[in-house]
């Protein structure tokens, strides 16, 4: 885990010096989190300790736009197209959409398969 989290860093340190070359946009996922039972203060504390870390890596942000992904009305509507036409043929042969669904007890009926249409 820890490993991970470092390889994320040092792709985010590498995506740095791409705002000074284009614009770019660094969003913070949290769609994927509210598909599951949460806890509000908490999501909200992990949303604002990510910025934090985004700044602490480099990221300037009269350079570069960062966002939350559910402040961002777009990302829901295509959320709702997506999900509306895509045929679950389609997600039964991601393997990663076959593992969760065969794994994880589901707190709704969308939640694994509005995570995959995200996810891409």
């Amino acid at each position: 885990m820890i490993f991970s989290f470092l390889i994320e860093v040092q792709d985010l340190l590498s995506a740095t010096c791409l705002q000074d070359l284009y614009e770019t946009f660094f969003f913070i996922v949290d769609l994927h989190a509210i598909t599951l039972p949460y806890d509000a203060p908490e999501l909200s504390k992990a949303t604002r300790s990510t910025a934090a870390i985004y700044l602490a890596c480099g990221i300037d942000s009269s350079k570069a736009s960062i966002f939350v992904q559910s402040h961002v009305r777009a990302h829901v509507e295509l959320m709702w197209l997506l999900s509306s036409s895509t045929p679950i043929g389609w997600l039964n042969r991601m393997i990663q959409f076959k593992e969760k669904s065969r794994k994880a007890v589901r707190h709704s009926l969308y939640d694994s398969f509005h995570h995959h249409l995200l996810a891409g």
